[in-house]
């Protein structure tokens, strides 16, 4: 554990960039990776990963580790697809709700535009 924090375990919901939102016990949560996780990891976080955190009450909390992936739920990844596709628009479709902002289709070349920036997790329950 570190100084001045508490450790816990954390789920990752959402990457911008270098910038993580966690769900864990204390709610959502942000955070950045530890400063040597880029010289000892080979596999960064990702959305739907669980990690170890270092808690800070001021500012952003830290990555310290990821767990193994042991995912018993099926996953649908988007994100090696062109830009453009109609990614958000098909998981708008499929929850039946506006979840993801999406842009009109482009006049001059029935192309679609980026504009999807960020990774997110989103859940989607049948009953």
């Amino acid at each position: 554990m570190k100084e001045n924090g508490t450790e816990m375990h954390a789920v990752v919901c959402e990457v911008q960039r270098e910038l993580f939102t966690l769900i864990c016990e204390q709610g959502e949560v942000h955070a950045k990776l530890r400063g040597s996780f880029y010289k000892e990891n080979s596999i960064f976080p990702v959305v739907g990963d669980k990690v170890l955190i270092c808690v800070n009450q001021s500012g952003y909390s830290i990555i310290e580790k990821v767990f193994e992936r042991k995912s018993k739920f099926s996953r649908t990844d988007f994100s090696g697809h062109l830009a453009g596709v109609g990614k958000s628009t098909l998981l708008n479709a499929i929850a039946g709700e506006e979840l993801m902002r999406v842009s009109e289709i482009r006049e001059n070349d029935s192309k679609g535009r980026h504009t999807t920036t960020h990774r997110q997790l989103m859940m989607h329950f049948q009953i």
